[in-house]
C-alpha cells in the first residue's frame, strides 16, 4: 500500500499506522470510517481537551493515562459482519485513586437458561397464550459511554491520546468512564439497574443482573410490562413476556439508550444471545425451544483442524488413557493445550455432555501429558462427531422440577486423588438449567458419606435456582424431590438413630444438616441408576451407558409436554 503523505490527512495517517502495525487486511478505505466514527463519539461524549499552560500543568502534575485504538473485525458464526474500532484506556496503567466500584455483575448462565425454560405464567385474567408468551434479545449500543458521569469532588482522570508515532499528543479530562476501565462495567451496570428500578422493575437479590416487573393491579404505571422478566450481560439483554410487553419495553429503553437492534425469536428466525443461539420449534404440535453454541463449536473445530476426523461417540469413555502416556508436552503443545481446553470450558454453557471430561481435562493445565492430549482430542471429536446437540424444551404451563443427584466415591484414583466427585442435574420442564461436576472438599470414608455430602450440595444448587425462579415472579411448590441412586442419602435424611454409623462423621448441630433433614423443603428420592442423569458428571461412561441416560432426559422433556 503506497501512498503520498502529504495528501494524508490525519485520520488517514492513523488508520495506516494500524493497518500496518496489526497486519489488518482490506483496505484504508474499508477502516477509516470506523476509526472515525469512534474517535469523534467518544471524545464528543466523554473528554474534556485540555490546551495551554493546562495542557503543560497536567503532563507535568497529573497522572496520564495513554489511550489506544484497537481494530475489530466483528465475526458471527464465522461470517464477517463489520469491521470496527474501539477506543480504549491502558486500564492496567490506572492509578489506584481511580478505582471505585470494579465488581460489575452479568446473568448467571442457570438463569439465561431458567428464562428459557420456565413455562407460561397466566395473565392477570387468568388466561394463558403459548405463541404469545416470547423471548426476545436485544443489545444497546456503546453501552460503556452511558454510565453516569462522574461527580464532583471525584479525583480528576486525565488520558492521552497519539494517533501514530510522529502525531501530536492530545491530553483529555475525563468526564465518564471509557472502555479499559476498570469500574466502566459497574458504572454501567448501576446505570441501567437505576433507570430499571425507576421504571419499576425489581432487580433479584440472588442474581443482580436479573430482573422482574412485578404484576401490578390495572392504572399502574407501565402496566403492558407486568410479568415480564429480563436478564442482562453487560449491554445485551433478554426478555421474556408477551408480545404487547416486549414491544413496549424495547421502546421504553430505546427512549433511554441507543439500542443498536432487537428481536423477537420466532419459527423462521432463531436469535444469539451471548453466543447462545435460541432457536423456536414446533414439534408433534407442541411449541418447543433449543439452545445451541453449535455455530462456534463448528468454527472451533475447523481452526483446530478437527472437522475430518473419525466418528467418536463418547468423550472419554476410560478413564485410564488421561494417564496412558505421561511425557509433558513442550511449551508450543501446552499453549495449544490451554487453549483448546479453555474453549471447551466455554461450550459448557449448553454442553453437559462433556463436563465431567473437561473437569478431568482441566486438571492437566499446570502441567499437561501426551496422554491428557490425547485424550482432548478425543473430546474434540466427539464434539465433532455431534456438534448440534443443543439444550431443549417444551412451552408448557407452569412448572415442574426435576432434582438428580450423585457421587463417585474414591473412583478417580488415576488422576492421584482419593476424594469423590459430585455430580447435580437440575432440570426445569424437562430441559438441565444447572449442572455440577466437581471434586468433593474432604475425603470421603464411605461411599455413604460421599452420597450424603451430594445430596446437601444438590439441595443446596436447589435453593439458589429456585430462589431466582421466584424472583422472576413464578411459585415452586416444595418439598422439592432430590432424586438418588443410593440409599443413604435417604436413610439419613429420614432417620432419627443415634447410633449410626455416621456418627462421628456428621454434627447433626450443624446447619447444614439440619437443612438437609428438613423434609418440608427437600424430600429424597430412591431411583434405579439407570435412571439417574446425575452419574454424567461422576464418572467416565462408555457410549451405551451415555446413550441411555439422554434417552432419560429426553424423555423427562416429553412428558412434560404430554402433561
Amino acid at each position: 500500500m503506497v501512498m503520498n503523505l502529504e495528501l494524508m490527512t490525519e485520520d488517514d495517517k492513523a488508520v495506516a499506522h494500524l493497518m500496518k502495525r496489526h497486519k489488518l487486511g482490506g483496505t484504508l478505505a474499508d477502516w477509516k470510517p470506523g476509526y472515525v466514527s469512534e474517535l469523534e463519539s467518544v471524545i464528543s461524549r466523554r473528554c474534556t481537551e485540555v490546551f495551554g499552560d493546562e495542557y503543560n500543568r497536567v503532563l507535568k502534575q497529573e497522572k496520564v493515562v495513554p489511550l489506544r485504538m484497537n481494530p475489530e473485525a466483528k465475526y458471527e458464526g464465522g461470517i464477517l459482519q463489520r469491521l470496527k474500532m474501539r477506543l480504549i484506556v491502558k486500564g492496567f496503567l490506572e492509578p489506584k485513586e481511580w478505582d471505585s466500584k470494579t465488581d460489575s455483575p452479568t446473568a448467571m448462565t442457570s438463569t439465561v437458561r431458567q428464562l428459557v425454560a420456565m413455562g407460561v405464567a397466566p395473565t392477570m385474567q387468568g388466561m394463558t397464550d403459548i405463541e404469545d408468551d416470547v423471548i426476545s434479545v436485544g443489545d444497546i449500543s456503546t453501552a460503556f459511554l452511558l454510565g453516569d458521569e462522574y461527580k464532583e469532588g471525584e479525583v480528576d482522570r486525565y488520558v492521552s491520546y497519539k494517533a501514530y508515532p510522529t502525531a501530536h499528543k492530545r491530553v483529555f479530562k475525563l468526564k465518564g468512564s471509557l472502555y479499559g476501565q476498570r469500574d466502566a462495567p459497574h458504572r454501567w451496570w448501576s446505570t441501567l439497574t437505576s433507570w430499571l428500578k425507576s421504571e419499576g422493575w425489581v432487580p433479584s437479590k440472588n442474581d443482580p443482573s436479573m430482573y422482574h416487573y412485578p404484576s401490578k393491579p390495572k392504572g399502574a404505571r407501565h402496566e403492558p410490562m407486568a410479568g415480564m422478566t429480563m436478564c442482562t450481560h453487560v449491554d445485551d439483554i433478554l426478555t421474556r413476556g408477551s408480545r404487547l410487553a416486549t414491544q413496549y419495553f424495547w421502546d421504553r429503553v430505546a427512549a433511554r439508550f441507543p439500542v443498536k437492534h432487537w428481536e423477537i425469536v420466532e419459527y423462521d428466525n432463531p436469535v444469539t444471545y451471548c453466543a447462545k443461539r435460541i432457536s423456536k420449534i414446533r414439534r408433534d404440535g407442541k411449541v418447543w425451544y433449543t439452545v445451541d453454541q453449535t455455530r462456534d463449536i463448528e468454527v472451533f473445530l475447523a481452526e483446530a483442524g478437527m472437522t475430518a476426523v473419525r466418528a467418536t461417540s463418547a468423550p472419554m469413555p476410560y478413564k485410564h488413557d488421561i494417564v496412558s502416556d505421561t511425557t509433558p508436552l513442550s511449551d508450543q503443545e501446552h499453549k495449544q493445550y490451554r487453549s483448546w481446553v479453555g474453549s471447551l470450558s466455554y461450550f459448557l454453557h449448553t454442553r453437559y455432555d462433556i463436563a465431567y471430561e473437561v473437569g478431568r481435562l482441566a486438571q492437566y493445565l499446570a502441567a499437561p501429558t501426551k496422554g491428557a492430549m490425547k485424550a482432548l482430542r478425543r473430546v474434540m471429536a466427539y464434539l465433532a462427531t455431534v456438534p448440534d446437540k443443543c439444550l431443549e424444551v417444551p412451552r408448557v404451563v407452569g412448572d415442574t422440577w426435576h432434582v438428580y443427584s450423585d457421587s463417585d466415591h474414591a473412583g478417580d484414583t488415576v488422576m492421584g486423588t482419593n476424594k469423590s466427585h459430585t455430580g447435580v442435574m437440575i432440570m426445569l420442564n424437562g430441559m438441565p438449567v444447572f449442572w455440577r461436576s466437581n471434586k468433593q472438599p474432604k475425603t470421603s470414608l464411605s461411599s455413604a458419606q460421599a452420597e450424603i455430602y451430594a445430596l446437601s450440595e444438590a439441595c443446596k444448587d436447589a435453593n439458589k435456582v429456585t430462589w431466582i425462579h421466584e424472583e422472576m415472579g413464578r411459585n415452586c411448590s416444595r418439598p422439592l424431590r432430590v432424586y438418588v441412586d443410593n440409599a443413604a442419602g435417604i436413610s439419613f435424611q429420614q432417620s432419627t438413630c443415634a447410633s449410626s454409623k455416621l456418627g462421628g462423621i456428621f454434627d447433626n448441630r450443624w446447619d447444614w444438616v439440619e437443612e438437609l433433614k428438613a423434609v418440608s423443603q427437600f424430600e429424597a428420592v430412591k431411583i434405579a441408576t439407570d435412571k439417574n442423569v446425575a452419574d454424567l458428571f461422576t464418572k467416565c461412561l462408555v457410549e451405551p451407558v451415555r446413550a441411555r441416560l439422554f434417552k432419560q432426559i429426553e424423555q423427562v422433556a416429553y412428558d412434560c409436554a404430554s402433561r
